[in-house]
């Protein structure tokens, strides 16, 4: 009777921590203290072609891209990450940026959330697409 008591009761706390840790990266977006930015650039070629044969996959969630420009001039596509299968568009979000920023030397940044291209949203529509 204990265990079932005890399990009640840890139940709903964890349930109110795991919606709070989802709810961090739009707060601070919201709040100005995120330094997430969406991309500046939304014509790029590369990562449009990449957006399109990617986005309609089952489990595809985001696109970060560096703003590196010799990605570009090289015409490799090195510097766009998408994210899959990840549990919430934040987490794949932020998995997006991680995997970017640990493999390019370029500030990293979000182009697309789900399917919709997020390129030159204030960092309040990038909360609101994130949210969507």
């Amino acid at each position: 009777m204990r265990y079932i008591i005890a399990l009640m009761i840890a139940l709903p706390l964890l349930m109110v921590g795991s919606l709070e840790a989802d709810a961090g990266l739009v707060e601070d977006l919201r709040s100005g203290k995120s330094d997430v930015r969406a991309a500046t650039v939304r014509n790029d070629i590369g990562v449009i072609q990449f957006w399109r044969t990617t986005r309609s996959q089952a489990d595809f969630k985001a696109i970060a891209k560096s703003r590196n420009w010799m990605g570009r001039v090289l015409g490799r596509y090195g510097d766009v990450f998408g994210v899959m299968g990840q549990s919430s568009a934040e987490a794949a979000v932020m998995a997006g940026l991680s995997k970017c920023e640990s493999k390019s030397s370029a500030k990293c940044e979000v182009y697309s959330v789900g399917d919709q291209v997020v390129a030159g949203f204030s960092k309040q529509e990038l909360a609101a697409a994130i949210v969507a």
